[in-house]
């Protein structure tokens, strides 16, 4: 008898009393970072993009978010070589109003969208790749 857990057995919001099978969660993840990746206008200033990655990482080692260290190490190696997601300017509306800003960070964390690397914008896969990450 497995427990669920909330957006990762279950849908979200109104789709909540729906149940995903495990073997589907990882997807389910994908296509949440996927859907909410709607972003539109001129990219945020690297700088501010690497405060969104910072702050997010702060709040993530919290410990209250259920991360894995190895989301949280991935977090600290972009910031360290300085892999900074680039985010649109706008795109979220909502309570809180970061779901889009947020699908870019995690996007980037798992190789896809844009970042900047040293002083370009560039596909994350190919700098992910260059760097052997």
């Amino acid at each position: 008898n497995q427990e669920d857990i909330y957006g990762v057995t279950t849908g979200f919001g109104n789709s909540a009393s729906n149940r995903i099978s495990t073997s589907l969660s990882e997807e389910l993840q994908q296509n949440l970072i996927a859907y909410h990746g709607c972003g539109v206008g001129d990219y945020l200033s690297e700088s501010d993009c690497a405060a969104t990655l910072l702050i997010r990482m702060n709040c993530n080692a919290k410990g209250f978010s259920g991360v894995s260290w190895e989301l949280l190490a991935q977090m600290e190696t972009f910031l360290n070589i300085r892999i900074i997601p680039a985010i649109p300017s706008m795109g979220s509306v909502g309570a809180s109003g970061d779901l889009t800003p947020l699908s870019y960070v995690g996007a980037a964390l798992g190789g896809k969208r844009k970042v900047y690397y040293q002083g370009q914008l560039r596909e994350t896969a190919e700098v992910l790749e260059e760097l052997n990450i």
